[in-house]
């Protein structure tokens, strides 16, 4: 039975008045060090970015270590009981004096996993390791930041008289014809290799289901969406959430932005109202890694947030917005720069760019009244980010939707309009790329537990990780695990001098080369340059048995050394001839 225990973020909140009381924390050790006769340990547990510090006397941590077969160690799990008081240490105001504890499932493997994530590794290490990131505290907060961020676009829709509808995610329409969906089957070994119909896909948009929900009014969903663009850029995902939402008896364009304007401000203040400590921790966790800083905290951070919500946003049509670049082509969409460039043009504020060409956009977009060769359309670009949302009124007279090419199995769309329709429109929000904005990240992968994206690795059965294998040359490190797995581990582009795996610095290698070098782990890694054979090395490094590896770490550990030898050497004539010469 779990055991009652009482959250540390209620405990911190309410000390004053749990003062002198006897409670009991259930927690992770982040740190702990010795002192005289007592253990002071940082306990976590996920609900805060802040810890509370327990204080265990050497006696009764003897005691205990004598009935288990490990003691509290850095990364473990445990159960405190004890007195909350105010402490003496001015870097908190309370802390527990510790009377009982004990340990779960701890191993001499424990504190391993807490290096892999420990506070001052970079966000790109932590990306290598999804499965332990939930450890670092950082992440917490990112995922904490998320989880009120989710919330606030439920709340927001729920007190303005929105109705929920959960919306399929395999589907036969691909609503965003640019688009590259994902195309859905069962497994080759099953019998029926037939399941569906008709061609099915992984849900790239939600709009068509939600526009047959209006009835209701006002719709809308968060889930997620699919797509399999063969993009690795700290912007895309493939596979995301989505925001969307449909609304009855909307007339004007400007109806429409004022909607998109006033939900994502609501969420933005919400989520930076409630999360202000993981925000700042966030903040603080890039000075300590070193990493470079997100533009929102070159720009003033929460400063600059208030100073969006607090002013309208501009709105500039796409005609208007294609002269600040003084081309003679005619355009039909924006560049990423470009985007930004708007942006910059309007005191860095998120930017409506509206009417763009009706023949860039998707067939049910309403064309403009007064200029039929431009849509109803909008994008919003946020500062950094570039888009965050786009939306448009929807075509909802049967004659002009007939009138226009409308892909195959869409009868039941055009049917929708035979039966009478209703002015409207909508609008998506990319959710990831929204987290990404309000928490100040370089990168999207770090908005969400688990990034898919082209080159990285799944978690699959039999323990092989299987990534997607791009075009584009790349060095990939390939971990040779003890049972003879291959697994990704992460990845340098062409060109990166150095790459940091668990603390050993890897120098990059030409091409068609490979590497390999004995970790302290007794792990061997190998770099493979991609020049389109990797899923061949994959597979054969797979197969590699424990003894194959063994019978490699000699020649690694003497390749390794070697090389770090000759460069020094190298290094060494280079500087002192530079020396002579002044």
């Amino acid at each position: 039975m779990l055991k009652r225990s009482t959250d540390i973020k209620f405990i911190l909140k309410n000390a004053p008045y749990l003062k002198n009381k006897r409670l009991q924390i259930n927690g992770f050790v982040a740190s702990l060090r010795k002192l005289k006769d007592h253990f002071f340990i940082h306990v976590v547990d996920g609900t805060t970015s802040s810890h509370i510090q327990c204080i265990v006397s050497t006696e009764l941590h003897l005691k205990k270590k004598s009935l288990q077969q490990y003691g509290i160690q850095r990364g473990c799990a445990a159960n405190f009981t004890g007195l909350l008081r105010i402490s003496e240490h001015p870097q908190q105001e309370y802390e527990m004096i510790i009377e009982d504890f004990e340990v779960f499932n701890n191993t001499d493997k424990t504190v391993d996993a807490i290096n892999h994530v420990k506070q001052g590794n970079s966000w790109q290490q932590l990306r290598s390791v999804p499965h332990f990131r939930a450890i670092n505290q950082s992440y917490q907060s990112v995922i904490r930041v998320r989880n009120v961020c989710m919330d606030a676009f439920h709340r927001y829709y729920q007190s303005n008289s929105f109705t929920r509808i959960d919306t399929p995610i395999i589907t036969s329409n691909n609503c965003e014809s640019a688009c590259v969906p994902f195309q859905v089957d069962v497994a080759p070994f099953q019998k029926n290799s037939s399941f569906f119909s008709k061609p099915a896909f992984l849900n790239v948009s939600a709009q068509f289901h939600l526009e047959s929900m209006l009835p209701f009014s006002q719709v809308y969903t968060i889930s997620p969406a699919f797509r399999a663009e063969a993009s690795v850029s700290r912007r895309h995902l493939a596979e995301f959430w989505m925001v969307e939402a449909e609304m009855a008896f909307l007339h004007t364009l400007q109806q429409l932005t004022s909607e998109v304007e006033r939900c994502i401000k609501y969420v933005v203040r919400e989520t930076t109202n409630l999360s202000l400590e993981d925000l700042h921790y966030i903040e603080k966790s890039f000075k300590r890694s070193r990493d470079q800083l997100p533009s929102i905290s070159n720009r003033g951070g929460m400063q600059y947030l208030e100073d969006i919500l607090s002013k309208p946003w501009p709105r500039i049509t796409f005609s208007d917005a294609s002269k600040l670049f003084h081309t003679t082509s005619k355009l039909d969409d924006f560049s990423r720069e470009e985007e930004l460039q708007i942006v910059a043009e309007h005191d860095s504020l998120p930017v409506f760019i509206t009417e763009f060409p009706a023949n860039a956009k998707p067939f049910y977009m309403k064309r403009n009244s007064s200029n039929s060769e431009n849509s109803e359309s909008f994008d919003l670009i946020f500062p950094d980010i570039a888009e965050v949302a786009g939306g448009s009124l929807r075509v909802d007279n049967i004659a002009d939707l007939t009138s226009i090419e409308v892909p195959v199995d869409l009868d039941w769309y055009i049917n929708l309009r035979n039966r009478g329709s209703v002015p409207h429109g909508g609008y998506g929000v990319g959710f990831d790329r929204l987290v990404q904005f309000i928490a100040g990240l370089n990168s999207i992968a770090d908005t969400i537990p688990f990034p898919r994206q082209p080159g990285l690795g799944f978690f699959l059965r039999g323990g092989v990780d299987s990534p997607h294998i791009s075009n584009d040359p790349g060095i990939y490190v390939t971990r040779i695990k003890p049972d003879g797995a291959a697994g990704i581990d992460g990845r340098m582009k062409e060109g990166d001098k150095i790459l940091e795996i668990n603390g050993v610095s890897v120098a990059a290698v030409p091409h068609n080369e490979t590497v390999s070098l004995f970790l302290k782990s007794g792990e061997e890694v190998k770099l493979l340059i991609e020049p389109g054979a990797e899923q061949k090395a994959l597979e054969r490094l797979s197969h590699t048995s424990s003894s194959s590896v063994q019978k490699t770490s000699i020649f690694s550990t003497k390749l390794f050394f070697t090389s770090v030898i000759i460069s020094s050497v190298v290094a060494g004539v280079f500087l002192y001839k530079k020396m002579k010469l002044k």
